[in-house]
């Protein structure tokens, strides 16, 4: 089901290559490395998928592959190149039943092996990683075993956001997206939402770190109000992750990528959804109602919306205090344990 590898996806592969029956190879074997982009959500991935695969030629010209797999994954998946690692978590009843999840990952290490025997460098994202591998008791091994077979080495990259924002950023998604999401944010966080989504990021690291090395991952600080300010930046931050720079030779996307609610749409959006009668017209609202949001805030820049009161929030921001604390000292060398801004 996978692919045919052609010639001209190594185009780049020139210095000191040898050329053999039609193709570049890489004069020495040596083990190639997997970049996996694990998430978390909320923090500019689609922006960052749709930036990769926009700029796949000219990443291939410096060295690193964002590739396009043929799985036959859904189509919303398309630009989500990692997310066959977790295709299957938690989606019992969603998805279709009659492909195996391991099947799955042999199928994508196959096509990533042929690659990785003409490439040093493939580039992988999904934004649900980094949650669902809290599920599986030694997953991270288990992947990265996966990827040695293939002679590929795993790297980790993550973005870590402040807790009380990425809540609030979530509740506004499923307001946005689910027509059937009536409730208000004080319901929102007495349900499963805290634990679900991984919120304590010292002990999901230190899992990291146990089964994949700390010399495997590559964490950083997402910086909403910079990145709101001017989307660009977080695409330099990822590609100085990488070893390269954010030049004049990357095309950007005008498209803004999984655009919010802001202000009282969200409410308005809410209350809708309390309305039996467009539960059953698909969502129709959705779309109109971001649209005017974004005209309304000028797309680009617009002022955070909050959820919590000032106590409500320094309340829950205590909650992950002392791991964020070892976090800001051993990864981001801040000495006074100041991980996130206030």
């Amino acid at each position: 089901m996978y692919r045919n590898i052609r010639e001209k996806d190594f185009s780049f592969i020139h210095v000191g290559g040898l050329k053999k029956g039609g193709k570049w190879k890489l004069p020495n074997k040596i083990m190639a490395t997997v970049y996996l982009h694990i998430g978390t959500m909320k923090t500019g991935t689609s922006a960052l998928q749709r930036f990769l695969d926009t700029n796949r030629e000219y990443l291939k010209e410096q060295g690193f592959l964002y590739p396009r797999l043929e799985l036959g994954l859904p189509e919303q998946f398309f630009f989500r190149n990692g997310h066959f690692v977790v295709y299957y978590a938690g989606r019992k009843n969603l998805l279709d039943q009659n492909v195996d999840q391991q099947e799955v990952i042999k199928m994508a290490c196959r096509q990533l092996g042929e690659l990785a025997e003409n490439i040093e460098n493939i580039v992988l994202s999904d934004e649900l990683i980094w949650h669902y591998a809290a599920k599986k008791q030694d997953f991270w091994t288990e992947l990265a075993e996966s990827f040695r077979k293939i002679n590929c080495d795993l790297k980790v990259i993550l973005y870590l956001r402040r807790h009380d924002t990425f809540i609030e950023s979530l509740y506004s998604h499923a307001v946005k997206s689910n027509h059937r999401m009536a409730g208000e944010f004080s319901d929102y966080l007495k349900g499963n939402v805290v634990k679900k989504f991984v919120m304590d990021y010292d002990s999901g690291i230190k899992e990291l770190e146990r089964q994949l090395g700390r010399e495997n991952l590559l964490i950083r600080i997402y910086d909403q109000e910079k990145y709101i300010k001017n989307r660009n930046l977080i695409f330099a931050d990822f590609l100085e992750v990488l070893g390269l720079s954010l030049d004049g030779n990357y095309v950007m996307s005008e498209k803004v990528s999984n655009a919010g609610l802001a202000g009282n749409y969200i409410e308005f959006k809410r209350v809708m959804n309390g309305v039996p009668e467009y539960r059953e017209l698909e969502n129709f609202m959705a779309g109109p109602l971001v649209l005017a949001s974004s005209v309304k805030t000028g797309e680009k820049v617009r002022r955070r919306e909050g959820f919590f009161s000032g106590e409500q929030r320094k309340e829950f921001m205590s909650l992950f205090e002392e791991g964020n604390r070892r976090l800001a000292k051993e990864y981001f060398g801040r000495e006074d344990g100041v991980q996130f801004e206030e």
